[in-house]
């Protein structure tokens, strides 16, 4: 018995929230909008400007940290910066 091949091709899995969140911000550090050195809003903000949960939104840092487009920083003087991974603008 053969598989079953559907006819409208390969099945497309729609995008994660993070991973539409990593894209926005990605799409900021392209336009230059964000710079090598410059601190995104607080989690809090975040939060609340996408409508999501802490773990959706660290969930798009930690995409965005594993490309180097940001840094994250612990601790009481801790943040997410823009690294210095690549820049369009150097």
């Amino acid at each position: 018995m053969r598989p079953h091949r559907d006819p409208a091709g390969p099945v497309l899995r729609a995008p994660k929230t993070a991973e539409l969140i990593a894209s926005y911000i990605r799409g900021q550090v392209v336009r230059g909008d964000l710079k090598t050195g410059d601190s995104l809003p607080s989690e809090t903000v975040l939060m609340e400007m996408f409508g999501v949960s802490r773990p959706t939104l660290r969930e798009a840092f930690r995409i965005l940290e594993a490309e180097s487009l940001i840094s994250i920083r612990r601790g009481a003087r801790g943040g997410r910066t823009r690294g210095g991974g690549w820049s369009r603008s150097r």
